[in-house]
């Protein structure tokens, strides 16, 4: 089963920060938004494969999006990431 989970890039001071509103506590960071978002594609299948192992359940993704947001000068992303789940 694959599911698509709304994630958030921020521009950060010296690199990328990417979290998943829907899955709190999961976050990745990278030098690009592109390798932000590599490794929150990875950090989302563990996390996911972790509360699964731990029989926890796992949160359902909201309405996916794509959308380019400036605020404060600075810029932010919302995208879909697809993971198994």
């Amino acid at each position: 089963m694959t599911r698509a989970y709304a994630v958030v890039v921020r521009r950060a001071e010296r690199n990328y920060s990417a979290d998943c509103p829907d899955v709190p506590g999961c976050v990745a960071t990278g030098r690009t938004v592109d390798e932000a978002l590599r490794r929150m594609r990875s950090a989302l299948a563990l996390h996911i494969r972790g509360l699964r192992e731990a029989g926890l359940a796992v949160p359902r993704p909201a309405t996916p999006l794509t959308k380019l947001v400036r605020r404060g000068g600075h810029e932010q992303v919302y995208t879909v990431v697809r993971v198994a789940a």
